[in-house]
């Protein structure tokens, strides 16, 4: 199973003179940008990364991606225009079953108890 990656496009001139929130929706792409969207698996949190599968996309903003196997996913978005990288990329982890993502699950001690903060948040799995 594929993950699906799609985002809106946002066009920093014809925002330079107005406020616009990341999820305020497509605004459209400057002459010449495009989306890189990196994709790395390992299978576990100890593992190195593995080399990058990278995708360069003009249209439409939709990136997939096919995990070799239950693990972790990192997926890194940014654009680039004339050759030169955004300095504000997205980036994001999460881990992968049957090419699906899962929640992580609550943290158990020994005794079968679900550890909690001094702040009362249950513990989550990485």
């Amino acid at each position: 199973m594929a993950l699906t990656l799609k985002w809106d496009n946002h066009h920093r001139v014809l925002q330079a003179d107005q406020l616009v929130a990341y999820d305020d929706g497509d605004t459209g792409r400057e002459a010449g940008q495009q989306t890189v969207v990196e994709w790395r698996w390992r299978a576990d949190p100890g593992d190195a990364w593995g080399a990058p599968a990278t995708q360069i996309i003009d249209a439409p903003p939709i990136a997939t991606y096919d995990p070799p196997a239950d693990g972790w996913v990192q997926v890194t978005v940014y654009s680039q225009r004339n050759g030169l990288a955004s300095w504000q990329a997205h980036q994001g982890e999460f881990y992968v079953v049957g090419g699906a993502p899962v929640a992580p699950g609550p943290r158990i001690t020994d005794s079968g108890d679900r550890r909690i903060t001094d702040a009362g948040d249950v513990r989550v799995t990485e």
